[in-house]
């Protein structure tokens, strides 16, 4: 299936690409599950049947959020969730082939290539430096608490804390409604990993106002 995908004017100093972690850059598919899952363990939560039925690592945590008892927070859950993910951040997690492709051929056009994600800090560098070549990501920008920093307008802070100028932001690569959100609130493009990786690299390089992008994995 093809699609005439409608892109923002192409902008030569516009050379930044963010990247989603979870489900884009990485499968973290189980990681993300087991962690979870040990996690409402140990805070004597039992764990809902609905997470079983997800098959969309960006929605596995806001399942898990709906089912916290009232003794509980998400500040809680979040931290106890951040401890069993540091204890072994790379168990579970492999590097997407897709996004392989895209990250190699866009630093060899000279873009740079940042990371953006509601992962904690620590865990995600740990994770894209393990699983990707050192020096692909000029930053790696996680959370630094428990609260999420896509898709709100202090995603914006983060990214000038990091010294990224909004100006010269492209486009967002992820695979979830928050990065599409947060693309919208950036005001930059969004390309949805799922896309073919040659598609995404034309359509982040074309001079064409309407580019054609095949909806098909791969």
């Amino acid at each position: 299936m093809k699609n005439f995908f409608r892109k923002r004017p192409m902008d030569e100093t516009k050379k930044i690409v963010l990247f989603d972690l979870d489900g884009t850059l990485v499968d973290s598919f189980d990681s993300v599950l087991s962690a979870i899952k040990e996690s409402m363990q140990s805070l004597n939560i039992p764990i809902p049947q609905e997470i079983y039925k997800e098959y969309e690592v960006s929605n596995l945590l806001y399942i898990a959020e709906r089912h916290l008892p009232q003794n509980v927070t998400k500040a809680k859950f979040k931290n106890e969730y951040d401890a069993i993910l540091s204890n072994a951040p790379l168990n579970g997690v492999k590097p997407n082939s897709n996004a392989i492709f895209i990250t190699e051929y866009l630093k060899s056009l000279g873009y740079t290539l940042s990371v953006l994600t509601n992962k904690r800090q620590s865990v995600a560098t740990t994770i894209c430096n393990s699983l990707y070549p050192l020096n692909t990501f000029e930053s790696i920008i996680g959370r630094s608490s428990p609260n999420p920093i896509k898709p709100y307008p202090k995603v914006i802070d983060e990214l000038k804390a990091n010294n990224i100028q909004l100006s010269q932001i492209r486009c967002l690569i992820g695979d979830s409604k928050e990065d599409l959100l947060t693309a919208e609130l950036l005001g930059i493009d969004f390309y949805d990993i799922k896309f073919s990786s040659q598609n995404i690299i034309h359509a982040i390089v074309s001079q064409k106002d309407f580019v054609e992008i095949e909806m098909t994995k791969g």
